[in-house]
């Protein structure tokens, strides 16, 4: 597009020879090279991260990408991988749920708030009536809402009140939590992680720091145990009123 013979559109060339491009009034501008077509702006936004489902072709922006990325200032990571794993980088392919997806990532991605909890330092309020909890450090505090809670809830109860256990629970046991709390019965067992890693992208999206802590997980033999890395006295689980 930058034969100056044979390209027409607004504005000037500058020295360098790029042609600035704007929205005016809502509309793109085009820019003409003859013979061969037009190029029109018709979104003037910075760019955004972009999931490419390589089975289907269906794009998919970022604010629908947290069912299979987890985001924050160090990058972004798959939702279903290990906390500690390097960030992705921009045109990897990855799988996730069984899917298959390339990454695009413009050079510097904008976190969407700049609120600092962090949540080793944390208290942690749920109320299970509305889906919602809330981490407050110091006088700064993020909220997460919706199914994801759920997950956190179960396990902070375990390790609010099973004292003998200091709240580790097997994928089995954590799984029939699940269903007691009011998660979905017939649910894969994997429904667990991908949830935890939920709720992990939206407290890194929030601002939240230190979500790689969120949980600890051993091994003791041939089984995996997980339980919530908050100590009983920063739990709070409401019963009767809202937070």
């Amino acid at each position: 597009m930058g034969a100056s013979d044979r390209t027409r559109g607004p504005g000037t060339v500058d020295a360098a020879g790029w042609r600035p491009s704007c929205q005016v009034r809502g509309r793109g501008q085009r820019i003409h090279l003859s013979g061969v077509g037009y190029v029109e702006l018709v979104d003037d936004s910075s760019p955004e991260l972009l999931l490419e489902d390589l089975t289907s072709g269906r794009r998919i922006e970022k604010q629908d990408t947290r069912d299979w990325l987890t985001l924050d200032a160090t990058g972004c990571a798959r939702l279903t991988g290990s906390p500690t794993a390097p960030a992705l980088q921009d045109l990897d392919v990855f799988v996730s749920q069984d899917r298959v997806f390339r990454i695009h990532i413009p050079q510097a991605i904008a976190q969407t708030s700049i609120d600092m909890v962090d949540i080793r330092e944390a208290t942690l309020d749920i109320d299970p009536s509305t889906l919602r909890a809330m981490f407050t450090d110091g006088g700064t505090e993020v909220v997460v809402t919706g199914v994801c809670v759920l997950v956190l809830l179960l396990f902070a109860q375990a390790r609010a009140h099973d004292h003998a256990t200091e709240g580790w629970l097997g994928v089995q046991e954590a799984f029939e939590r699940w269903g007691d709390v009011g998660g979905k019965r017939d649910s894969p067992p994997e429904r667990l992680a991908w949830e935890r890693g939920k709720l992990r992208a939206q407290l890194n999206e929030a601002g939240a720091t230190g979500t790689e802590f969120l949980f600890e997980t051993r091994r003791i033999g041939r089984w995996t145990e997980v339980r919530l890395a908050f100590e009983p006295r920063r739990i709070r689980i409401w019963t009767t009123a809202p937070i």
